[in-house]
């Protein structure tokens, strides 16, 4: 199964249509996918457009977090949110997905091989349109492409799951959350060695 794990934070607006575009595609696929979205219960707005969402499409939960946690905070959530996956793809809350993008990567995760642990694809105003798919462990992507450009952007980041529990327990969390991009020092670390790719599409 693959699940799209969705961290939010009083953007109900963006997320209704982030969550319409994912799930739209999901309903058209025969395969197990799913969406898990993080949010305040403070946050009454979010709140109900999530349960809007729960009430058309089954697929769709939520995780309430109390109080008002940092990102962060939030980030280390959605590295455990999804314990039952084989694969996390990670979304932004203002994002949408494109069309026909789920199937396309439905496709390609059911040939991907084995020791594959991580994809990131590039976003659609970030991508130079070629079309290529780079293979090689994440610091050689890292130093090809840049850190922050392959790890940083969460929309387009899909991870194994065993690797993205592991993440979540890095005895370096609080170091690596004074940056503004903790996920991104975290997956680099954990996935280092791994064999990765990026999909310039």
């Amino acid at each position: 199964p693959l699940t799209f794990v969705i961290p939010t934070r009083k953007r109900h607006r963006e997320l209704s249509a982030c969550l319409r575009s994912i799930a739209e595609q999901i309903a058209e696929q025969d395969q197990d996918v799913r969406i898990v979205v993080l949010f305040n219960h403070s946050d009454v707005d979010t709140v109900r457009a999530i349960e809007r969402c729960r009430d058309r499409w089954p697929f769709v939960s939520s995780v309430g977090l109390d109080g008002e946690p940092d990102y962060a905070e939030k980030f280390r959530h959605m590295f455990r949110a999804a314990p039952d996956s084989e694969w996390v793809w990670t979304f932004g809350d203002d994002d949408l997905l494109q069309p026909n993008a789920l199937k396309f990567m439905l496709d390609r995760l059911g040939k991907t091989d084995k020791d594959l642990s991580f994809i990131h694809v590039a976003e659609d105003n970030r991508s130079t349109g070629s079309g290529n798919t780079y293979t090689g462990t994440m610091l050689e992507l890292c130093c090809q492409f840049g850190w922050v450009e392959f790890t940083g952007f969460i929309s387009g980041n899909i991870t194994r799951t065993p690797l993205f529990l592991k993440c979540a327990e890095s005895p370096n969390w609080k170091l690596y959350a004074r940056s503004a991009y903790v996920q991104s020092c975290v997956l680099l670390e954990v996935l280092r060695d791994e064999k990765s790719q990026f999909i310039d599409l």
